[in-house]
C-alpha cells in the first residue's frame, strides 16, 4: 500500500501512531496500520541526505554592519597582496663588520600604506552606490505637461508632447519661453 500514495477524503490526514501489540479482543497479534501510517513519508529512505552530516552549533547570521567589515577587510587583503611586494622597501647599511638589511622604518609600514590605499581608493561595496553617469541618452520630456516629448518647437526651443500643447506654446510671449527654459536649465540668452 506504500507504493500507491492516496490522499484522505477529507484532507486532514491522523497523526501516526504507534502499532498496538494488543488489539480490542485481547490477542498478541499486532493491528493492521492505519491509513495515515500507510501514507506517512516519516519512514521512507532519503537517499539524498548525507547520513554522516552533523549540523554546527556555531554558525549563525551575520549582522549587515558584520558583513560590511568582512568585505572591507577581504578587499583590504586583496589590495595588500597586489600593493606589498612593490611599496616594500629594503635598505642595507655597509657599515661595521656585517652588512646588515633591515626595512627602510622612514617610510610608513606596510600596513599603513595599505590603509591608505584603501582609503584612496574608490571600490564597490554596499556603502557607496555612486554610480559612473549613464551611457543611454537621456529622456526628453514635455516642458508643459511632463510626460514623454517627442517634438520641439523650432521657434522656442521648447519640448512638447503632442498638438494640444504646441498650440498653447505658440501663445507664449518670449519671456515666457526663456522662463520655461531657464527651469529646464537650458536658458540661452538672446540679445
Amino acid at each position: 500500500m506504500r507504493g500507491s500514495r492516496q490522499r484522505l477524503e477529507w484532507g486532514i490526514m491522523a497523526p501516526p501512531r504507534k502499532n498496538a501489540l494488543a488489539t480490542e479482543s485481547g490477542s498478541a497479534t499486532p493491528a493492521l496500520p492505519s491509513l495515515a501510517e500507510q501514507l506517512s513519508y516519516a519512514d521512507d529512505p532519503r537517499p539524498f541526505k548525507n547520513p554522516h552530516y552533523k549540523p554546527s552549533a556555531q554558525r549563525r547570521n551575520k549582522s549587515l554592519k558584520q558583513m560590511l567589515a568582512a568585505e572591507r577587510d577581504r578587499y583590504t587583503l586583496k589590495g595588500q597582496k597586489k600593493v606589498l611586494p612593490a611599496s616594500t622597501s629594503m635598505v642595507v647599511k655597509l657599515g661595521g663588520k656585517k652588512g646588515s638589511s633591515q626595512p627602510d622604518t622612514a617610510r610608513n609600514s606596510p600596513d599603513e600604506e595599505a590603509a591608505r590605499l584603501v582609503r584612496t581608493e574608490e571600490y564597490i561595496s554596499y556603502m557607496n552606490v555612486e554610480a559612473p553617469p549613464s551611457v543611454l541618452p537621456a529622456k526628453k520630456y514635455c516642458d508643459l505637461t511632463g510626460l514623454v516629448a517627442p517634438y520641439v518647437d523650432p521657434r522656442s526651443t521648447l519640448r512638447y508632447h503632442n498638438a494640444e500643447c504646441y498650440e498653447v506654446l505658440k501663445t507664449f510671449p518670449q519671456s515666457t519661453d526663456q522662463s520655461y527654459l531657464a527651469v529646464r536649465g537650458n536658458s540661452s540668452i538672446i540679445k
